[in-house]
């Protein structure tokens, strides 16, 4: 049974800045009522319109590397290439009418939550762009922006304050609501009632400014209560901080997951994998790399417990750093990824594949 689909807008860790991540993710229990959540929000609106206009039918990636396209099969792992359509599901195109422009602000119309990792551009600056679409009288909507202290609080202060950005978020506007979550305390979510969503905390590095000084960022673990599946979707993250002064908080999500999600209702984890293993670990800057996401899996395999260990488990690879490189980075780290689980007991049959952008993973 399939419980989630993730529609990537955007898939990559920049610098272009027309990828960046960006998740709409629906239930597929809902084809008669489009009920829409964002997890992060690097692109959208220019991003939805592409997506609309690509031929399900064509294949296809673009890499801008070796060569300008590569077969999805490169990216998506044969067993799930049946689950994964190029562009949005006939469930959510198929009320949309008119041009476009006008297909492409309905489907914003249904976005009812943005679910923000942490308030870098990258995972913030579509959203932002997007907000005066709320106010389009012809196809008018609510927004609520949600997120933990760390992400919410920027927001406010620094960019719906009338300087950087108007402020939209104005209560006597009433369409826009930015909400302060709770780490590690579930609710509801108000577009799809039967998804219950935690917030966790994760590490992200230190400041440029202040290397003393801790980055946060999040990670969301998304469960239907009606039939207890769940997925994993992260923000930017690190490994654990050794210093014994300093809460384990990725080891704290893993120990969460072992305990209360049973492993067959698991359906996907979508995380980070910025760099592949030639990247220089003092350039990590509050990432990971292949070798350290195989790390982190080895912890949630040990939390576990399993003697199958995290078998069949479904593993959508983000935020690839597009980096001047002959060949396409993503290519390169899910080579790295395949390779090294193959050699770690209880790694060997996890599925690994690359969040395209322009394709839709059913789960």
């Amino acid at each position: 049974m399939t419980d989630f689909e993730i529609s990537i807008l955007g898939g990559t860790g920049g610098p272009f800045e027309n990828s960046t991540q960006c998740f709409i993710i629906r239930s597929t229990h809902n084809d008669e009522s489009v009920r829409l959540i964002c997890v992060d929000g690097g692109v959208g609106l220019g991003s939805i319109a592409a997506m609309l206009r690509l031929d399900p039918n064509k294949r296809i990636v673009e890499s801008l590397y070796e060569n300008e396209e590569e077969p999805v099969e490169k990216y998506v792992d044969s067993t799930v290439l049946s689950q994964t359509t190029r562009g949005f599901s006939l469930a959510v195109t198929r009320h949309l009418e008119g041009s476009i422009v006008q297909q492409t602000m309905k489907l914003y119309q249904n976005i009812g939550e943005y679910y923000i990792t942490h308030p870098h551009m990258d995972h913030v600056a579509g959203m932002i762009m997007n907000s005066p679409a709320i106010y389009e009288p012809l196809v008018p909507s609510r927004k609520y922006i949600k997120g933990l202290p760390f992400t919410i609080g920027p927001l406010k202060d620094f960019i719906f304050n009338d300087i950087i950005w108007p402020q939209l978020s104005n209560k006597l506007l009433g369409r826009l609501d930015l909400v302060t979550l709770s780490s590690r305390e579930s609710h509801n979510s108000l577009s799809i009632p039967e998804w219950n969503i935690i917030p966790f905390e994760v590490y992200h590095g230190s400041k440029v400014s202040d290397l003393s000084s801790q980055v946060s960022s999040s990670v969301y673990i998304i469960t239907n209560t009606r039939t207890n599946n769940s997925i994993v979707v992260c923000g930017d993250l690190e490994k654990d901080h050794e210093d014994p002064n300093e809460p384990r908080l990725l080891c704290q999500l893993w120990s969460y997951l072992a305990n209360n999600i049973p492993l067959k209702n698991l359906k996907a984890i979508v995380i980070e994998c910025s760099n592949s293993l030639s990247i220089d670990e003092r350039r990590l800057f509050g990432h990971l790399s292949s070798n350290k996401l195989l790390d982190e899996l080895q912890t949630l395999r040990d939390k576990y417990g399993s003697s199958s260990g995290l078998r069949d488990l479904k593993i959508i690879v983000s935020h690839v750093k597009m980096t001047y490189s002959e060949k396409d980075p993503r290519l390169t780290i899910l080579d790295e990824l395949r390779t090294l689980a193959h050699e770690i007991p209880g790694l060997e049959s996890l599925i690994f594949s690359i969040a395209v952008q322009g394709y839709t993973f059913t789960v």
